[in-house]
């Protein structure tokens, strides 16, 4: 189904108050979210041509942007439409980066950093084609590949012991760099109330970051790879993974995004999978597209937006985060409302 057909469908059955009323019924939500931190450098350069004097390619500096990646970015999308925002968070004692952190997200955010002690603070670094920064031409990651401290672990425990059923919405966003240790994964899975969930693949951790590691989710929102890896199966019919991720991790919802092909959302209770086109735009930059779906979703899961218009929601914002470069700035909920007044005017 292409976009102009699913958009008609999605006009029959709600209006634009549908959509305004979900957006009012978030502000007052209490939403913790929990992960690692990331600061995404972006160092800009112009290739010039292969060195005489070695197998490389040449380039030439132009300039260096940080972004407050990772779960601050999540925190700032959140923030756009929801008041009572909750960071929690760790960074590196060495090099914490704390004074980029606290300036770089927004300052309604009341959040709790946990500092880790002979550990860096997550830095991902690309070298990036200043004309085009779909170009990256290379990546060099900073980041700590030990075992989570087990004093850290009882510190991070204890918190959120006492803070998880304070808020209506947990999100979780595991990258892999090791703070999502055995004992806190325990702990958010028996005291979220309303648990929505994200466990990502990348380069520092494939297959060994998976979904399973998690005991329960309420709500499941993942990418295509991210789902055949959940099912240990890299041909399976992405359709048969939705289902059975729901199954496995007893989640009424899940959402897997597909690239350039869409979204799949389906609702365990109606038994339905729906197909979301995606809004074929041009875009700027496709990093961070992913987590800026999963922070809007997700709340709106929790007020029991119907799957199809959770998709349309998703398509919608992740169509306004690839015209952000990195992580640049948080989708804005005005831009939604935005875009829908002009969807809804065109029909009249």
């Amino acid at each position: 189904m292409k976009w102009n057909e699913f958009s008609q469908e999605i006009k029959k059955k709600y209006d634009y108050s549908f959509f305004e009323n979900i957006f009012s019924l978030l502000a007052g939500k209490k939403i913790m979210v929990i992960g690692e931190t990331i600061i995404d450098c972006y160092q800009y350069v112009s290739p010039m041509s292969k060195s005489p004097k070695g197998n490389l390619i040449a380039t030439h500096f132009q300039k260096e942007e940080q972004f407050a990646g990772g779960i601050l970015a999540c925190a700032n999308h959140i923030a756009e439409f929801c008041k009572k925002t909750k960071l929690v968070s760790c960074l590196g004692e060495i090099d914490s980066k704390i004074d980029f952190v606290v300036d770089n997200i927004n300052p309604q955010i009341k959040s709790k950093l946990f500092s880790r002690k002979k550990a860096q603070t997550t830095v991902n670094t690309r070298f990036v084609d200043i004309n085009n920064c779909h170009t990256k031409f290379f990546g060099v990651y900073k980041f700590e590949h030990s075992l989570f401290p087990k004093e850290l672990e009882k510190e991070v425990f204890d918190f959120l012991n006492k803070e998880l059923e304070k808020f209506d919405l947990v999100i979780v966003v595991d990258y892999g760099h090791g703070f999502f240790t055995e004992k806190i994964i325990d702990v958010i899975c028996n005291k979220a109330k309303f648990l929505a969930l994200n466990v990502q693949t990348n380069s520092t951790n494939y297959g060994f970051n998976v979904i399973s590691k998690f005991s329960r989710a309420d709500y499941v929102c993942l990418d295509e790879l991210e789902a055949l890896l959940a099912v240990r199966d890299r041909f399976a019919d992405v359709e048969d993974a939705i289902i059975k991720i729901a199954k496995m991790m007893k989640a009424d919802r899940v959402n897997i995004t597909l690239g350039k092909k869409g979204s799949l959302s389906y609702s365990s209770k109606e038994n339905n999978i729906c197909k979301i086109p995606a809004i074929l735009t041009d875009s700027k930059d496709t990093v961070g597209t992913g987590d800026s779906y999963l922070s809007f979703t997700s709340p709106c899961t929790l007020v029991g937006m119907p799957p199809d218009a959770l998709g349309f929601i998703g398509s919608i914002v992740g169509s306004l985060a690839s015209k952000i470069v990195c992580n640049e700035k948080a989708v804005s909920v005005e831009e939604i409302k935005t875009f829908l007044r002009r969807f809804y005017d065109e029909c009249n």
